[in-house]
């Protein structure tokens, strides 16, 4: 076979100095994607590679084979909400998951948000989504490109009608709706020139929405002293108190405001928590402990007073990545599970498998 000749990759003098250290990186120019050398160095690399790739023989019976196994579809764990259940589900064939809604358990399933009527291309990913808790009113956010830039869109499944609301820089936004459906907790990051240059995609804090009005003007309620930290939000069923993550005391904890005006932070976890879930009586608050074990917390309200009980061990919890909990009224628990396989599968190693391509 004839030797490859690479497409030539110019070398610079870059070198950083981090915490001391001197680091060389020699190809810093190759970052810039959108850059007109970087642009005709990736389509010479892509030509090389497709040359080579091309002489092989039965490719086209391995692609065969890939894309029937790629076919293969996927269902997400429901969310449920006041009677309906939301859930996304691939057919194999789609760029991208759609989001369903079903009214009951034996009702019929009827599209809520569909990314692949976006664009052409399929490019538009349907990034995270939170019902109200009438399940009137559904929060999602998209984002184009594989960026995960989410801005945040809200639907009336009333009515079908999307509601004026975007609002960006919703990356993996955590959401908490009021009992009534008129507005919502959210994360969001800030806008470039509200931090230093670099740092737009840190300072992730906590704001507060009211539907139908100015997104700019919404209330900073939280933002973490460490610019890493992701806070997030869950508020009580009656609507007067806020459970959220911070890392203040050097680790992360759970901690209890008021709303709408905040008081004194209670703290809620010890040793470590998130993911915090109200009861929905709102007498116990559970939440995620350090050491991944469920936990329970007694909390009694009296006017601004919100009194703090220990925090009870449950059970020993596995959630799969961006996996939620929920609660019923009767205090079982909605968990969604990996299944691990039971048997371990052999693996099998073929040798001279291009002769059985021929």
């Amino acid at each position: 076979m004839t030797k490859l000749r690479y497409p030539e990759t110019r070398i610079v003098d870059q070198t950083d100095v981090l915490h001391g250290e001197a680091l060389s990186d020699l190809y810093r120019w190759l970052e810039d994607g959108d850059s007109p050398e970087v642009r005709d160095w990736t389509e010479r690399q892509n030509a090389l590679t497709e040359s080579y790739l091309g002489a092989f023989p039965g490719r086209a019976r391995i692609r065969a084979r890939l894309d029937a196994l790629l076919a293969i579809g996927a269902i997400s764990v429901p969310t449920p909400a006041h009677g309906r259940y939301f859930y996304q589900r691939r057919d194999g064939r789609q760029n991208q998951p759609v989001l369903y809604v079903r009214d009951g358990v034996g009702g019929a399933d009827r599209v809520a948000v569909d990314p692949n009527t976006q664009d052409a291309a399929g490019t538009t990913a349907l990034d995270w989504y939170y019902p109200s808790d009438d399940g009137r009113l559904l929060a999602y956010g998209l984002s184009e490109n594989g960026s995960e830039q989410s801005v945040l869109h809200v639907l009336d499944l009333e009515t079908g009608q999307i509601l004026p609301e975007r609002i960006g820089r919703t990356r993996a936004a955590d959401l908490a709706w009021l009992p009534d459906g008129s507005g919502f907790y959210y994360t969001r990051y800030p806008a470039p020139g509200e931090v230093p240059e670099g740092e737009e995609h840190y300072h992730r804090s906590i704001f507060f929405h009211r539907l139908g009005t100015d997104p700019t003007a919404d209330p900073l309620l939280f933002r973490p002293a460490q610019k890493e930290y992701w806070p997030g939000v869950s508020l009580s069923p009656d609507g007067r108190w806020l459970a959220f993550r911070s890392n203040e005391s050097g680790r992360t904890e759970i901690y209890v405001v008021s709303f709408p005006t905040p008081t004194a932070k209670s703290k809620i976890s010890t040793g470590g928590g998130s993911l915090p879930v109200w009861s929905r009586d709102g007498r116990e608050l559970y939440y995620v402990g350090a050491d991944r074990k469920l936990r329970a917390v007694k909390v009694k309200t009296a006017g601004d007073k919100f009194e703090v009980g220990v925090p009870e061990e449950l059970f020993e919890i596995h959630l799969p990545n961006n996996g939620r909990y929920d609660v019923s009224k009767d205090g079982r628990f909605l968990v969604p599970m990996q299944i691990e396989q039971a048997a371990v599968v052999p693996l099998t190693i073929v040798q001279n498998w291009q002769a059985g391509l021929k």
